[in-house]
């Protein structure tokens, strides 16, 4: 398969060390010219969302030391709320000669035919499809017709990368005042510390 943009969307609230350790991964198993994480709007509907700026700043910070790992803010700087098709049509434009994989949990797959351009979606780009939960992505793909005819359409690791980047297990950690320091990359928890010292996680 030619080289590759693989986009790594998420609310990175925080970016952690697992985040990081999948994004590697994939660049080991596939022929990956750059991970670009892209993380969500302030406009998306989550708990315990920070505040973007910080949220991209901390993963600047993170992935300053990987010359493959890259942040966009498509998102979280759009005035809208921006669909995935949205997002993914920005960077094709902005990458034109590399063809653009999507990188998605099992947790999403079994929702993905009911989203906005669904059949765009699968034409124009790749999805590269990660476990979560125990779940078997192909297994998924299989029983679902809407999903199997566009089987051309999923990149499926043959050794499964973990997905364990939990941001909620670590603002849990957050709220009890208990450490995160080996959950995130070094400098996100120097920035945790000091410039989001007293942030209400329970907000």
């Amino acid at each position: 398969m030619e080289r590759v943009i693989a986009v790594f969307g998420g609310s990175f609230s925080p970016v952690t060390n697992a985040h990081l350790a999948l994004a590697e991964e994939i660049t080991n198993i596939y022929d990956i010219e750059k991970v670009i994480f892209l993380p969500v709007s302030d406009l998306y509907e989550k708990n315990g969302l920070l505040p973007s700026k910080d949220r991209v700043e901390m993963l600047k910070l993170a992935c300053e030391a990987n010359p493959k790992f890259e942040v966009s803010e498509i998102e979280t700087l759009s005035p809208i709320l921006l669909n995935t098709i949205d997002s993914l049509k920005i960077l094709k434009k902005q990458y034109p000669k590399y063809p653009i994989a999507f990188v998605m949990g099992t947790d999403n797959l079994r929702f993905i035919d009911t989203w906005d351009d669904f059949q765009k979606l699968m034409d124009d780009y790749y999805f590269i499809v990660i476990p979560r939960n125990g779940d078997d992505p192909m297994k998924m793909i299989l029983k679902n017709p809407s999903l199997l005819v566009n089987l051309d359409s999923f990149l499926i690791p043959d050794d499964y990368v973990r997905n364990d980047g939990n941001s909620t297990h670590v603002r849990d950690l957050l709220k009890a005042g208990k450490s995160v320091r080996y959950l995130v990359p070094e400098p996100v928890y120097f920035y945790l510390e000091e410039t989001l010292k007293g942030w209400d996680f329970n907000a």
